[in-house]
Parts: C-alpha cells; sequence; structure tokens
C-alpha cells in the first residue's frame, strides 16, 4: 500500500509545480495558415452601405497576403479582396454537446420507444394487461429509445464547429477605387 500511496503523492506533486502558460500565451490569437478552415464575413462590395450584401464562406485557406484571401469550397476557388473582409475567424474545434440536449434526445428517444413498445404489446395477441403492456414500453424506452437518443444528440453536437476570430488590430482603413469609377473604403493588412 505504500508504494501506491507515495507513487500518487509524486504525480500530484508533479503536477501541482509543472509551470502554467502565461496569460499572453493563452490568449493569443491563432495564426491562420494554408489549408486551415476559415469563416470569413466580407461585403461584396464596399461602395455604399445599401446595395452591398453580407457574405459568410466557409472556404479552405489556399493562400492570404496583403490584398486578396484565396479560400478552396470544394473543387471552386473563391477569391476574396481583403478590403472586402469584415472578420476572419479559424475553425479550432467542434463544440461538444451540453447536458440539457443530451436530456432532450434522451426523453425524445424514451418516447418515441415507449410508444412502440407499447404498440408492439397492444398488437401482440399473446400479450395481455394494461401492466404487460406498460412493462413493454418501458423497456423498449428504457433500453432502447433513451441511449438512442443521447447518441443522437450528441452526434449531431459534434458537427458544430468552434471558431476563433484572427485578429484585424494592425489593420489599418485605405481606399480602393471601386469597379464603377468610384471610391470605397476598406481594410489593409500590414506587411507579414
Amino acid at each position: 500500500m505504500r508504494p501506491i500511496r507515495l507513487a500518487g503523492i509524486s504525480l500530484l506533486a508533479t503536477f501541482a509545480f509543472l509551470p502554467a502558460p502565461s496569460r499572453a500565451e493563452a490568449q493569443a490569437a491563432p495564426a491562420v495558415q494554408t489549408g486551415d478552415r476559415v469563416r470569413v464575413v466580407w461585403r461584396e462590395s464596399w461602395e455604399s452601405l445599401y446595395s452591398s450584401q453580407v457574405r459568410i464562406s466557409h472556404l479552405d485557406l489556399v493562400s492570404l497576403d496583403q490584398t486578396q484571401l484565396v479560400g478552396r469550397r470544394g473543387d471552386r476557388l473563391q477569391i476574396i479582396p481583403l478590403s472586402q473582409v469584415g472578420k476572419l475567424e479559424k475553425r479550432v474545434g467542434t463544440r461538444g454537446a451540453t447536458a440539457p440536449e443530451m436530456v432532450i434526445g434522451s426523453a425524445a428517444g424514451f418516447a418515441a420507444a415507449f410508444a412502440g413498445g407499447a404498440l408492439k404489446a397492444i398488437i401482440d395477441p399473446t400479450v395481455a394487461g394494461a401492466s404487460a403492456v406498460i412493462d413493454d414500453g418501458l423497456a423498449a424506452g428504457v433500453l432502447i429509445g433513451a441511449p438512442l437518443g443521447a447518441l443522437a444528440a450528441y452526434l449531431n453536437s459534434r458537427a458544430r464547429p468552434i471558431y476563433d476570430e484572427i485578429g484585424f488590430d494592425d489593420a489599418y482603413p485605405v481606399i480602393v477605387p471601386t469597379e464603377t469609377g468610384g471610391v470605397g473604403f476598406g481594410l489593409r493588412l500590414p506587411s507579414r
């Protein structure tokens, strides 16, 4: 017993004295690289706030320089001038299922399987009595429906991505010519 207790204490002491990341490291904005999945919020035209449309694109980043962002969606390339980009976010993971989602999924699965089990018991001529119908419904709901409902809620939640914003803190406003001969405003990133 003593060697196991001593090993546990030494393991806890090791974790207690490991250096923690500094606050600056923990809050640093993620660098975006070629191949990263990004979400870009951009305006198709900056000529007028009323005539331009805000677009949201989910792309695999091909390149990013001072003037444009090139991304791939499926087999199509999309080129977005940085002067039209309002927000750039990098995908950093997926969001896990929350407890309320799991409970709702279990309840929906339980209700569906309970109804199916009870219906099967009603149709079956060998089952007699209301308690047998309820027993079959409860068994199907608890053993099959609730776990399948929770699994469906979990799998559905894994499809929700988490994005972290890539800062345009060092960006500065610029006046850019438009296609119609006027001028518009945009953002330009400093050289990297």
